[in-house]
């Protein structure tokens, strides 16, 4: 029979000489990491204000509306994914009971089991039942109201950024809609129209600003443009 070697008392002996215990992984960081970007999402005041305008339900399929909450799972990697702050989103006009409000709750899973969003308020944004004109009046001169619309008269130009101004997106998806709905709507509200992605006519993305922001300021840091 061949002798086998001593055991070693495992409780004290190392694992190896040469390896180094990595008592924090990259997973805790990380979680810490996303603990502090939820937070920052979720202050108004850290971060400026977009807005976006749910009052256009009336003029899409439902096709476009289930389209335009699978859009805003987007929005939200985007928002999550800006440095070191990223906007903060207010959803106005998002009415329970509407057929939008469900389509954003099956987009976002809140009846999926085992999930941790139990309703759209646990979601790191604002959400309004009123228009737009409610919680950002438009007479408030120190913080101007500017909807952003593919058919507004005008277009932004280099260092026009206002970093105190409420920006406006409709949230209408037009592949079926052939009105200028967001022109209409924002000259009703007596808002000031703004527009910088004529010749692209798509819908303006969180992304798209971050970038607009950008090129606004080639000359400073990403941090210092918000």
């Amino acid at each position: 029979m061949i002798p086998q070697p001593p055991r070693e008392n495992l409780d004290t002996a190392p694992a190896s000489d040469d390896r180094i215990i990595r008592m924090i992984g990259p997973k805790c960081i990380r979680l810490h990491h996303e603990d502090w970007m939820w937070a920052e999402i979720r202050c108004p005041d850290s971060a400026q204000q977009l807005v976006f305008d749910f009052s256009h339900e009336s003029e899409m399929r439902l096709q476009d509306q289930k389209n335009l909450a699978a859009q805003f799972l987007y929005v939200m990697r985007t928002a999550r994914l800006m440095r070191p702050y990223p906007f903060h989103l207010n959803l106005c006009g998002l009415l329970p009971g509407t057929n939008q409000y469900a389509f954003m709750e099956q987009a976002f899973g809140i009846e999926t089991p085992g999930s941790s969003v139990k309703t759209l308020a646990d979601i790191p944004w604002t959400i309004s039942p009123n228009h737009y004109t409610v919680d950002f009046p438009l007479n408030d001169l120190s913080k101007p109201v500017i909807y952003l619309s593919p058919n507004a008269p005008r277009c932004f130009e280099p260092g026009e950024w206002d970093h105190t101004a409420v920006y406006v997106i409709g949230a209408v998806v037009d592949k079926s809609v052939r009105r200028p709905v967001t022109l209409a709507k924002a000259r009703r509200a007596d808002a000031l129209l703004e527009e910088r992605y004529q010749a692209t006519k798509e819908l303006l993305g969180v992304s798209r600003m971050k970038s607009y922001q950008c090129e606004f300021f080639p000359t400073v840091r990403t941090s210092e443009t918000l």
